[in-house]
């Protein structure tokens, strides 16, 4: 049966109708398809709270690294690395994945992230290396890592403004997208179920997705009052101008760092704080320039006035900031008030000034070099000596200013420092100056040495000794003509040897025996040779035990113990060097007779007592004489030895006199044997006397009772 054509008509109408429906429900259920799926990836992952989060562990990394700075000893180096590692990880889901794709359509939210990671890349070692008390390397990484807050700030509130706007979007479309689904199902009554379990699945969708929306936009203002919350706890203080530089926002902190109240600042250009005897024109153009540029800056300082109208001085960093259509907004950045800072400064600068001063009053050379061996510093004394100026000796060797000869060897003695470690010794070196002076310097070199214990600079002192040295000479001369002891005393002094005065000293005399006669028969050049082999001998023994060596008698000498001052043990002394002149004498004998020469005998007297020290002579030619009773006594004393068939004859005085000083007794006592008491000329009563027995005698001498073959008592008394 056919049908009617306005059927067929309606039945194509509706066939088109459902057609276009069935499509348009088609595509709205694959719309709301893909915004579903869109909205479920997107709150799978909240890129809102990944970066707060951000925010978060930055200034939790910044405080582990402030409080290892001042010395927690709960902050190890293990918790330092774990703040790190872990800011580190969030920071790089945000670089790479689905989350750096969404981040990346957000304009300039991703490249606080790079910027971020690019320098938390380069401080790693340094936040690493920061040693607990080390403030000054916890200030210097905190001040970098401060700078990333306000870029991931503004990156934060960059992504939550984008999220609101999209979601806004999604859920604007979501609605459209519904509105059409309504009007079809108009239409189709018999699809009403279906269409009806779509949009009451679809406005559940969109009430979840306002919630969300409405969460999103609670949880970054809750963000951004926790980085105001840090902001306002921070070390310094934190704030923003808009396009014209004037003052919107100033973190708390500012009015206990500096003393200025916020709320007088806000509004306010910061040239308009500028004080009014501020002449620092450069300093305000330059500052006016990176502004009209938009540039960041950095360690811009300033006068200006605390609130008690104090001068102070504060040092602030800017950045730039745009939104989101890359459109200028104003600038971003932090402060810190740096009065203390500058007078520490002032301070340092001063004591440098002063130290460079003393190192060029120093008349020495002072100077430092590099491992190189070139010079960083050299004092004004070296820069007169060498002919340069020292300024212009920087960077250059010794070689350039002394030759190769003299500049290869401090060259060879720098690199001995920094291969060693240690430092040289002073030691002697000749080096003739520009003007053309021959020097003779005592010089030493230090390493000093860097926080891991590798030597970085050398310093070099240097002494001119050329005088003392000339002195020393001349002193080593005089002392062939005066006893050594005497020498240093009227080295010592800037007159002779003083008022006349009476003191107890030890006389010794002693004297070749049989001289005479073998002279006559000797040359005069055999016969002075022969004096000053024995007179070094005797010359040693006597100043080994602190003798005076007064005078050489010909064959003879005589010194004295206890001059030009007392020592205490003056008596023991000249015993001593009694026995030590006969041993002298018995070994010088046997290298005589080994010789073939014949052996002479020594005769020694000794005293102790009274005599006058003092200066003899005229102010042309002065002597030091010791004169008295007792140095008589000893001479006579040196006489009568062959009479009493001994080497030496001491008296009871100068026994009696080494047993009273202090400590125990004398070992050469023992030596010394008592013998009946004695004329001597000059006296009325006869003196005690002992004399050295043979037992104390070397063995060679001991063979014939005497030294130096002195016959008995018997064959030698007159």
């Amino acid at each position: 049966m056919r049908l009617p054509f306005g059927r067929y008509r309606r039945y194509f109408a509706l066939g088109i109708a459902i057609s276009i429906f069935v499509a348009s429900l088609g595509a709205t259920v694959s719309r709301l398809s893909t915004i579903d799926t869109d909205f479920a990836e997107d709150f799978g992952e909240n890129l809102v709270w990944s970066m707060a989060q951000n925010e978060s562990e930055l200034l939790r990394l910044m405080d582990v690294v402030g409080r290892r700075g001042e010395g927690d000893s709960s902050v190890t180096s293990g918790e330092l690395q774990s703040r790190f590692d872990l800011l580190w990880s969030r920071l790089s889901i945000l670089h790479e994945g689905d989350m750096a794709s969404r981040l990346r359509a957000i304009g300039g939210a991703a490249q606080p992230i790079e910027t971020t990671l690019m320098t938390l890349a380069r401080l790693e070692p340094q936040i690493l290396a920061v040693r607990s008390g080390d403030a000054a390397a916890a200030r210097t990484v905190r001040a970098e890592l401060a700078t990333l807050l306000p870029g991931l700030h503004q990156a934060t509130v960059l992504v939550s403004h984008g999220e609101i706007a999209r979601l806004t979007t999604r859920s604007e479309e979501l609605h459209e997208a519904l509105l059409t689904a309504l009007g079809l199902l108009v239409g189709l009554v018999l699809s009403a179920g279906i269409l009806v379990t779509l949009l009451v699945t679809e406005l559940r969708l969109g009430r979840a997705l306002k919630i969300k929306a409405e969460s999103a936009e609670a949880e970054a203002r809750k963000s951004e009052q926790r980085f105001r919350d840090v902001v306002e706890a921070g070390s310094d203080w934190v704030w923003e101008t808009d396009s014209e530089d004037r003052f919107v926002f100033l973190s708390g902190s500012l009015r206990e760092l500096s003393g200025e109240d916020p709320k007088r600042i806000l509004g306010r250009k910061r040239e308009d704080l500028r004080l009014a005897d501020d002449r620092d024109e450069l300093n305000w153009a330059w500052y006016a320039s990176v502004i009209e540029r938009r540039q960041p800056y950095r360690d811009f300082e300033f006068p200006y006035s605390a609130a008690g109208g104090e001068r102070h001085w504060g040092r602030v960093h800017g950045r730039p900031v745009f939104d989101a259509q890359n459109r200028f907004v104003g600038y971003r950045g932090t402060g810190r008030d740096i009065t203390a800072e500058r007078a520490a400064s002032a301070a340092i600068a001063e004591s440098r000034e002063l130290l460079r001063a003393v190192i060029d009053a120093v008349p020495a050379i002072i100077n430092v070099k590099d491992r190189a061996s070139r010079y960083i510093l050299m004092n004004r004394f070296q820069g007169e000596v060498y002919g340069v100026d020292p300024a212009a000796a920087v960077g250059k060797v010794s070689a350039d200013f002394t030759g190769s000869e003299y500049g290869s060897g401090s060259l060879k003695f720098d690199r001995e420092v920094v291969e060693t470690g240690s430092a040289l010794p002073f030691r002697e070196r000749e080096f003739t100056g520009r003007d053309g002076r021959r020097r003779i310097w005592w010089t030493a070199k230090q390493p000093l040495k860097d926080a891991t214990g590798g030597v970085r600079h050398i310093v070099t002192v240097a002494l001119d000794i050329t005088e003392l040295k000339a002195t020393e000479r001349a002193r080593v001369n005089l002392a062939r003509y005066i006893s050594p002891n005497l020498v240093d005393l009227l080295a010592a002094k800037d007159e002779p040897i003083g008022q006349v005065r009476r003191q107890d000293v030890a006389v010794v005399f002693a004297d070749l025996v049989g001289f005479t006669r073998l002279s006559a028969r000797e040359t005069p050049e055999r016969t002075m040779s022969m004096l000053r082999d024995l007179h070094a001998r005797l010359t040693e023994v006597v100043l080994a035990r602190g003798g005076t060596l007064e005078k050489f008698l010909g064959d003879g000498l005589m010194a004295t113990f206890g001059t030009p001052a007392p020592s205490g043990h003056d008596a023991s002394n000249a015993l001593e060097c009694i026995i030590s002149i006969v041993d002298a004498v018995a070994k010088w004998n046997r290298d005589r007779v080994a010789s073939g020469e014949p052996r002479l005998g020594i005769s020694i007297g000794a005293h102790f007592g009274p005599v006058i020290l003092g200066d003899i002579g005229t102010d042309r030619r002065l002597e030091y004489a010791v004169v008295g009773d007792t140095v008589n006594v000893a001479s006579r004393l040196e006489a009568i030895t062959r009479r009493l068939g001994s080497p030496a004859v001491v008296s009871r005085v100068l026994i009696e006199a080494a047993l009273s000083e202090p400590g125990a007794p004398p070992a050469c006592l023992k030596a010394f044997a008592p013998s009946a008491a004695q004329m001597i000329d000059g006296h009325d009563e006869k003196i005690g006397v002992f004399v050295l027995e043979p037992s104390a005698l070397p063995d060679d001498t001991r063979m014939t009772g005497m030294p130096g073959g002195l016959k008995p008592v018997a064959d030698t008394r007159s």
